[in-house]
C-alpha cells in the first residue's frame, strides 16, 4: 500500500509514462531500517550462488548451506574487524559441519612455501630451547595452511616422541579442546584417573611433542588459552604447537614468539607448476599438449596465487558459449568445473578420461547408441555430483549397469532424468532404474524426474538401501506407490511435484528430522493423513504447498491451536520459518499468523478461505493482508503479540483494528489502510493522552471514516513524517490544530460579546456553530507541525482548506503554514481545495518550507509566491495560471500540463535560471527565443508530452530550440499528430539521448542529421517502418539504439 500512495503522487502528471523517472522524492532519513533490511536481503540473495560455489571449492558441507552462508558472512565481518585490531572472535556457530582434516597427504609433491617451511623447520630443529613454543600459521581459506602443516608434520618424525594432529574447527571451547588433546595422547602405565589437564601432564612427562591444531576458529579468553597450555608446559624443552587459522586475532592471541607465519598467494612459477600438475599429472602429459599452454598461463594469471584455486576450472565467463574444446578430456587431473550452465557439462568430450572429476551436473544419453555410452561414467569413481539426462534413451538393463553407480562411494548428489514427453515402455524403465542403484552409504541428495514406470525401484522402497539420504525430490513420476518414507530416518528435505497418482499423502512420526517439505502440482491429492500424536515435525523449517486444488484441509490446524491461550500446548512446527500455500482453493482454514515467533515468512494466496483473499508476512519487514466481507475481526487471523518486530503493516478491505492490538505493534513504522470502514476500535481503558504509536509513515485511502476519526488517530502519531490521504468522501474541511484552538478562543470571546449586544435569536445560532463538532473536519494536530515532512491528499472531491478566521491577526500562521517542517506537498484531484481562499486574502495557503509541490486544479500564482525554497513544481489543469510571480531562484524541475497561459511572459524579466528538467505539452509556450535563451546554459532534459494538436515546428521554434546548447536529453512522447522532428537537432552539440515514443505520424529522422554527441536513440511504438529502417542504418554510429515496433508487441 505505501507503494500505491507514492505511485499516485509520482504519477500526478498523467502524461508521464510508467517507466519514467519519479521526480517527487520524499526526504530520506539517515538510516531507514525497513529499506536497509530489504537491501541486505537482496544482496544476500545475489550472493547465494557465489557462496555455494565457494563452499563447493572448499569441500564444505553443502546441506543446510543457506543457514551457514549467513553465518560465514557474519564471520567474515568479524574477521575484518579483527584485522583492524579488534580482539573479538568469530561466532561459534560458523564452525558447524566443517570437514575434519587429517595429517594424511594425498599429494606427496609440495609446491612453493619453501621460505615459510624453512622458518618453521628451523624453529623446530634448531630454534628456541623454551619448554613450549606456539607457532601460528595464518591466511585466507584455500591458501595452503593445512597442506603446509601436513608436510611439516610428516618431515619431523625423528624430532618428537609424540605427535598429535587435531582438527580444531569443531571444538566450541578451550575446555573441549583440552579433553580432545588428552584423548589423543597415548596412555602411560600406572596413570591415575583425574582431570583431563592432569592426565595430559602425566602422559607427556619427559616427552617432547608436536601438537597441530588445524583450522582453529574458536579461541575463548586469553586466560582460557593459558589454562590449556599449562599442562603442556611440563614436558621436555622444545615442545611445539602449530596453530593454523584464518583469523589474525587468534594468531596474535596464541603465539609465544615475536612472529607468525602469514601465507600469501603462491608466486607465478609455483602456481604454474601446481596448476600443470593438477591438470596433466606429469611433465610428459604437459609436453604432449603444448597447444593449451597459452590458455593455462592466462588461467594462472587470474588465479592470483591461492593453491586451492589452481585445482579448479571456472567456466563462468566462457563467452556465453556452451561449446568446449574437443581435447578438454586430456585434462586428466581436472577435479572441478564450475559454471552456471549445466549444458557445458553435457558438452564435455571423452568424459571418461576425467577420472578424478568431482562434479558432472549433466550427462546426456544419446538416442543413437541405446544408452551404451553410460559406460563412460563407469570410469569416474571420484564423482560427488552426477546428473544423468535423457534416460528414456537407455533401453536395457545392461546399458544402465555400465554406469557403475554402485562403485561411486563418494557420490553425494544424483539426478536421474527422463524426458516426460518420451516415456519408454514401463517395463524397460523399471529395469533401467533398478540398475541405476547408487552406493548405499554416501548418497545424500536424490532427484528422480519423469520416470514412467509404475513403481519405484526396490532400492528406494522395500529393500531401502540409501540410508544416508537427506534430500529426496520426485518430479513427474508415474509411480502408483511412493517410496517407504518411514525408512528414511535422516531425511531433511522432501519434494513431491507433478505426480498425478497421489491421492493420499501419508506421513508418520518418522519425519522427526524433516526440515523442508514441498508439495507442488499434485492435482489429484485430496487428503493429507498424519499420525495422531502430540509432537510432529519438530525440526521443520519450510512448508510449501502450491497448486493442490483438491486438497481439502491441512491436518495440523487443530493441533496448532491458538497461541494466545496459555493452556495450549503448541507442539507442531515449533521451528517453522517459512510457510507458503497458494492455488489450493478447497482449503479454508488456517492457523493465526504468526502462531510461533520462529516464523520469518508466510504467504497465503488463492485459497478457499472466507476470511481473506491474501496474506503476506515477513517477520522483520512487513505484513499485508487483503480481507473480504466475512472477516469481522483481525484477531481471527493475526496474533498481534507475536508481531512486536513488525515494521510495516498494510491492510485492505479489513475490519477496524482493535486499539489494544495496534498498541502491541511496538516497532511499527509504516501503516497502510485501504478500503476499510472505521479506522480502529477506541481503547476505553486509556485516555487519549496516554497512548502513542511509533508510526512514521501513514497511507490511508478509500475508507468511510470521517474527519473526526482520522484526526483522533493522527493526534497519537507523534513521529509521523509522511502522510497520504486519498478518496475520503466524508472529509470536507482541512485545518491545523494550532489555528483551530486560537479560533475557538476568539469565537468564544466573540460569542460572549454578541450575547450582550445582539438579540437572543441571533446569537444562539453563532454559539451553536462554534460548539458543535464538525465530523467532516480533518484537524492536523500540533504534533504534526514539528514532524510532518510530506503530505499528499488525492481524490477528495469535497475537501477544502479552511481559510483563516477574520479575527486572527496577520502574525498568526494560516492555512497549512503551521506545518513548518513540511517539505513535500501534493494536492491531486481535489477541485475545491482552495475554494475558501480569495485572491484578495493577505495570507498564503502553503508553508514557505515547501520544496516540492504537486497541484492539480485551479491555482493562482499569488497562492505560490511565498514558496521561495521551491525546487520542483508540478502543475496540471490550471487554465489561468501564469508564472510571472513564481519564485525561480531554486527551481530545478518543472512539469506543466494543460496550463495554456503558464509560459506567457516568462523569460522576459528573468536574468538567470537553474531549471534542469522541463516536462510540458505546451510547444508554443516554451519554444520562443526569450525562454530558450534563459534556459540555454542550464536545461539538461526537455520532454514534450501528450500534445494532440501540433503537427510540425515553425522555423522560429526550431531556431529557439537550437539555443539550448546545454540540452543532453530530448523526448517527444504521445504526440499523435506530430509528423516530423525539428530541424537543426545536429546543432545541439551536448545532446546524448533522443527518444521518440508513441508518435505514429513521424515518418523520418531530420534530413540534416543528428548531432555527433548522440549516444542513445530510442524509437518506440511509432508505427513508421521507414523511420525504423533509418534508425537501423545508424547502428555502429550511435552507441545504443533501441527500436520497438508495434508489431513486436
Amino acid at each position: 500500500m505505501p507503494g500505491i500512495g507514492r505511485r499516485i503522487l509520482f504519477g500526478a502528471c498523467s502524461f508521464m509514462a510508467p517507466e519514467e523517472k519519479r521526480f517527487i522524492e520524499a526526504p530520506k532519513m539517515k538510516f531507514y531500517r525497513v529499506e536497509m533490511s530489504k537491501k541486505i536481503k537482496s544482496i544476500i540473495e545475489k550472493l547465494r550462488p557465489l557462496c555455494a560455489k565457494v563452499s563447493t571449492i572448499l569441500n564444505l558441507e553443502l546441506l543446510e548451506s543457506n543457514r551457514r552462508i549467513a553465518q560465514d558472512i557474519a564471520t567474515g565481518i568479524t574477521a575484518a574487524s579483527e584485522e583492524r585490531g579488534s580482539m573479538a572472535f568469530p561466532p561459534r556457530k560458523s564452525t558447524n559441519n566443517r570437514p575434519i582434516t587429517t595429517p594424511e597427504i594425498q599429494e606427496p609433491k609440495f609446491f612453493g612455501r619453501k621460505v615459510e617451511m624453512g622458518k618453521i623447520l628451523h624453529d623446530i630443529t634448531e630454534g628456541s630451547n623454551k619448554d613450549l613454543t606456539v607457532l601460528p600459521i595464518v591466511g585466507l581459506g584455500g591458501f595452503g595452511k593445512t597442506a603446509l602443516a601436513k608436510h611439516i608434520y610428516k618431515n619431523v618424525d625423528k624430532h618428537f616422541d609424540v605427535k598429535i594432529w587435531i582438527c580444531a574447527v569443531n571444538y566450541s571451547s578451550v575446555s573441549r579442546l583440552t579433553k580432545k588433546i588428552m584423548e589423543s595422547i597415548p596412555p602411560v602405565k600406572n596413570e591415575e584417573s583425574c582431570s583431563p589437564e592432569m592426565l595430559t601432564e602425566q602422559r607427556l612427562k619427559s616427552k617432547r611433542f608436536l601438537l597441530v591444531l588445524d583450522d582453529m576458529w574458536i579461541c575463548d579468553r586469553k586466560e582460557e588459552w593459558d589454562r590449556l597450555l599449562r599442562p603442556l608446559r611440563k614436558g621436555k624443552e622444545g615442545n611445539i604447537i602449530l596453530v593454523t587459522s584464518r583469523f589474525p586475532a587468534i594468531a596474535e592471541t596464541v603465539k609465544t614468539t615475536d612472529h607468525l607465519i602469514e601465507l600469501k598467494g603462491l608466486g607465478y612459477e609455483a602456481s604454474r607448476s601446481l596448476f600443470l600438475a593438477c591438470v596433466y599429472g606429469d611433465k610428459q602429459s604437459a609436453n604432449e599438449h603444448r597447444g593449451l599452454a597459452e590458455i593455462g598461463n592466462k588461467i594462472i594469471e587470474k588465479l592470483k596465487g591461492p593453491p586451492l584455486a589452481a585445482k579448479t576450472v571456472d567456466l563462468q565467463t566462457w563467452d556465453g558459449s556452451c561449446d568446449l574444446p574437443k581435447d578438454m578430456g586430456n585434462l586428466a587431473k581436472l577435479r572441478h568445473i564450475f559454471t552456471e550452465k549445466d549444458k557445458i557439462h553435457a558438452n564435455i568430450h571423452n568424459v571418461r578420461k576425467l577420472q578424478v572429476l568431482q562434479e558432472l551436473k549433466k550427462y546426456c544419453v544419446k538416442k543413437e547408441d541405446g544408452g551404451l555410452q553410460l559406460k563412460q561414467l563407469g570410469y569416474m569413481i571420484e564423482l560427488r555430483e552426477l546428473g544423468i539426462y535423457n534416460l528414456e534413451n537407455t533401453l536395457t538393463k545392461a546399458a544402465a549397469v555400465k554406469a557403475k553407480l554402485m562403485d561411486k562411494k563418494y557420490l553425494r548428489k544424483l539426478t536421474l532424468h527422463w524426458d516426460d514427453a518420451q516415456h519408454p515402455e514401463p517395463d524397460a524403465g523399471a529395469m533401467v532404474i533398478e540398475s541405476l542403484q547408487p552406493h548405499s552409504s554416501s548418497l545424500q541428495e536424490l532427484c528422480i524426474r519423469g520416470h514412467g514406470g509404475l513403481c519405484c525401484p526396490s532400492w528406494l522402497s522395500n529393500e531401502f538401501s540409501v540410508k544416508a539420504l537427506r534430500s529426496l525430490h520426485l518430479v513427474g513420476v508415474a509411480w502408483k506407490v511412493l517410496p517407504s518414507f518411514n525408512q528414511i530416518w535422516e531425511l531433511h528435505e522432501l519434494t513431491l511435484e507433478n505426480i498425478v497418482t497421489i491421492r493420499k499423502f501419508v506421513l508418520e512420526q518418522w519425519c522427526c528430522k524433516l526440515k523442508r517439505l514441498t508439495l507442488i502440482d499434485l492435482e489429484e491429492l485430496t487428503e493429507w493423513i498424519t499420525q495422531d500424536c502430540n509432537t510432529f515435525f519438530p525440526d521443520l523449517q519450510t512448508l510449501e504447498i502450491k497448486n493442490c486444488p483438491n486438497l481439502l484441509e491441512l491436518p495440523f490446524i487443530d493441533n496448532i491451536g491458538d497461541p494466545r491461550k496459555k493452556d495450549v500446548n503448541m507442539t507442531w512446527f515449533p521451528k517453522l520459518e517459512e510457510f507458503e500455500i497458494s492455488l489450493c482453493i478447497e482449503i479454508s482454514s488456517f492457523p493465526p499468523i504468526p502462531w510461533t515467533q520462529t516464523l520469518d515468512y508466510v504467504r497465503i494466496t488463492d485459497v478457499g478461505s472466507n476470511l481473506m483473499e491474501e496474506l503476506k508476512y515477513s517477520k522483520t519487514s512487513s505484513l499485508s493482508i487483503t480481507g473480504n466481507n466475512n472477516l469481522h475481526s483481525l484477531e481471527k487471523v493475526l496474533v498481534f503479540n507475536n508481531l512486536t518486530e513488525l515494521q510495516e503493516l498494510s491492510m485492505e478491505k479489513c475490519p477496524p483494528l482493535d486499539m489494544e492490538s495496534l498498541l502491541m505493534l511496538s516497532s511499527l513504522k509504516i501503516l497502510s489502510v485501504s478500503g476499510s470502514g472505521s479506522l480502529f476500535v477506541p481503547l476505553t481503558s486509556l485516555s487519549d493522552a496516554k497512548w502513542q504509536l511509533p508510526v512514521e509513515e501513514l497511507y490511508i485511502s478509500d475508507c468511510v471514516a470521517n474527519g473526526k476519526e482520522l484526526s483522533q488517530l493522527l493526534s497519537h502519531l507523534t513521529k509521523l513524517s509522511v502522510l497520504y490521504i486519498g478518496n475520503f468522501k466524508r472529509i470536507t474541511r482541512l485545518d491545523v490544530a494550532v489555528e483551530q484552538q486560537q479560533l475557538r478562543t476568539l469565537v468564544s470571546s466573540t460569542a460572549i460579546h454578541i450575547e450582550h449586544t445582539q438579540p437572543a435569536e441571533q446569537h444562539e445560532g453563532i454559539a451553536e456553530e462554534a460548539e458543535v463538532e464538525d465530523d467532516g473536519l480533518l484537524l492536523l494536530g500540533s504534533n504534526l507541525c514539528r514532524s510532518l515532512r510530506e503530505l499528499t491528499i488525492y481524490d477528495c472531491k469535497c475537501l477544502s482548506l479552511a481559510a483563516p478566521h477574520p479575527l486572527l491577526n496577520g502574525h498568526e500562521p494560516r492555512g497549512l503554514q503551521a506545518l513548518g517542517s513540511l517539505r513535500t506537498l501534493g494536492i491531486l484531484r481535489c477541485p475545491k481545495f482552495l475554494s475558501e481562499y480569495s485572491l484578495d486574502s493577505p495570507c498564503y495557503p502553503f508553508p514557505t518550507s515547501v520544496q516540492v509541490l504537486t497541484f492539480h486544479g485551479a491555482v493562482d500564482m499569488k497562492h505560490l509566491s511565498n514558496l521561495t525554497f521551491l525546487t520542483r513544481l508540478y502543475i496540471e489543469d490550471s487554465e489561468n495560471l501564469k508564472c510571472k510571480d513564481l519564485a525561480q531562484d531554486q527551481l530545478s524541475q518543472l512539469v506543466i500540463y494543460r496550463c495554456p497561459e503558464f509560459f506567457v511572459g516568462w523569460g522576459l524579466a528573468q536574468r538567470s535560471s537553474k531549471l534542469q528538467m522541463l516536462y510540458t505539452d505546451d510547444f508554443e509556450g516554451v519554444l520562443v527565443k526569450p525562454i530558450c535563451s534563459l534556459l540555454s546554459s542550464c536545461l539538461v532534459e526537455l520532454v514534450f508530452h501528450s500534445n494532440d494538436e501540433v503537427e510540425s515546428f515553425t522555423k522560429k521554434q526550431e531556431e529557439a530550440l537550437q539555443l539550448i546548447t546545454s540540452l543532453q536529453e530530448l523526448r517527444f512522447q504521445r504526440c499523435k499528430k506530430l509528423q516530423c522532428l525539428p530541424a537543426g537537432l545536429r546543432r545541439l552539440t551536448s545532446l546524448k539521448r533522443l527518444r521518440i515514443d508513441q508518435c505514429p505520424a513521424i515518418q523520418s529522422l531530420p534530413k540534416d542529421g543528428l548531432p555527433s554527441s548522440l549516444q542513445e536513440l530510442d524509437v518506440t511504438y511509432c508505427g513508421s517502418k521507414d523511420l525504423i529502417q533509418q534508425c537501423r542504418k545508424l547502428k555502429g554510429t550511435i552507441q545504443k539504439i533501441i527500436l520497438q515496433h508495434e508489431d513486436d508487441q
